[in-house]
């Protein structure tokens, strides 16, 4: 009876250890969490304001708050191979390395974007203010990319449209529609007679 006992005391032991285990991996595993967020700021004019994170999972959640074409939260599954290639392109841009901050001001009145990712146990966030000159193109791609991928312009609505030399409207990014209307603003105080 003792031996019965001791086994089926040894067997729960070994099952109990064996589970923990599994649980201990499960979590070591979770260090490649992902998630990757945009925040879009207000501008002293109608510009956008919402935020989009993009879950490792797949899942994006939404809030918008003005100037968009759907105000509150929304939710959508994305594939995990989307994420993946998010990942890989905040990777292969050197996201880690860009600095805290882009603010040096070129033009005013430009709202910020606001990215963060976690990737691997590693966090950064990054303040792009749109005006700022400076800031480094893979950058913008990055925020534009967040967009594209979530499908947040769905629910942003509103597409900054520009015609190129053939008069076709093309999608432009944001920062791209600001850099765009502080030109013709500088070409227009430019010639200007006194």
């Amino acid at each position: 009876m003792k031996a019965v006992i001791g086994f089926i005391w040894i067997t729960l032991t070994v099952v109990i250890l064996a589970s923990c285990a599994s649980t201990s991996s499960a979590v070591s595993t979770g260090s490649s969490f992902t998630m990757i967020t945009l925040e879009r700021t207000p501008c002293f004019g109608r510009c956008p304001v919402y935020k989009v994170s993009i879950y490792g999972d797949g899942t994006v959640r939404y809030d918008g708050k003005e100037y968009v074409k759907v105000k509150g939260g929304q939710t959508r599954i994305i594939s995990p191979e989307q994420v993946r290639q998010l990942r890989a392109e905040f990777e292969q841009a050197s996201y880690f390395s860009f600095k805290e901050n882009y603010d040096t001001i070129t033009f005013t009145d430009a709202p910020l974007a606001i990215t963060s990712a976690t990737i691997d146990g590693r966090t950064k966030r990054v303040r792009h203010y749109l005006g700022d000159g400076t800031a480094p193109r893979e950058l913008t791609v990055l925020e534009e990319r967040i967009d594209e991928v979530s499908g947040a312009r769905e629910w942003v609505g509103t597409v900054w449209k520009s015609s190129d030399a053939s008069g076709q409207r093309q999608d432009k990014g944001m920062a791209d529609k600001l850099w765009a209307e502080a030109k013709i603003c500088t070409l227009r105080s430019s010639t200007r007679r006194p």
